[in-house]
């Protein structure tokens, strides 16, 4: 039985309501049966909870640009400091190194959001906006988005190094 042979299961919609329908198939409806039906299909969501998701999404996102901004500023500060103990003479061992390498992706994360995090949160909004998405903004946002895999990738693999070390 495949996924949307199996109606039983509570979470699972047939294929057809998904597929792309030829031109000639659709039926002319009237505005307020338009209407309606875009207003049924707001009401149907693919699992069970997803409605309450939405809501705290539409809620949280007002916040997160701030909350985001002061988790940075702080990790930014945590980070700086561990580099600081982290390098001392006394302090210079293997573990230690790959602890360092570890503030410095975690910290460089933290420093690439920042700005991306006020850009498209707190000055702008999170409206699309010509002044929100300008060129240089989303120049940025490329820039951002491959270099925070990186950076995430170091910290995973310098995570990974320190376990198989330790």
């Amino acid at each position: 039985m495949s996924w949307g042979e199996d109606y039983s299961y509570p979470y699972a919609y047939p294929y057809d309501e998904y597929m792309p329908v030829a031109a000639e198939d659709v039926e002319t409806t009237t505005t307020a049966e338009t209407t309606s039906a875009a207003a049924a299909d707001d009401d149907e969501f693919i699992y069970l909870g997803a409605r309450e998701l939405a809501v705290f999404h539409d809620w949280y996102k007002r916040y997160h640009g701030y909350l985001a901004s002061i988790v940075c500023v702080f990790g930014i500060i945590a980070n700086a400091l561990n580099i600081v103990v982290l390098t001392r003479r006394n302090m210079i061992s293997a573990t230690n190194c790959i602890l360092t390498g570890l503030a410095v992706s975690d910290g460089l994360t933290m420093a690439a959001y920042l700005p991306f995090a006020l850009w498209f949160y707190v000055l702008h909004g999170t409206d699309a906006t010509p002044t929100r998405n300008c060129l240089p903004a989303v120049r940025f946002m490329l820039f951002f988005a491959c270099f925070s895999v990186v950076v995430h990738t170091v910290s995973i693999w310098l995570t990974v190094v320190l376990a198989v070390f330790r």
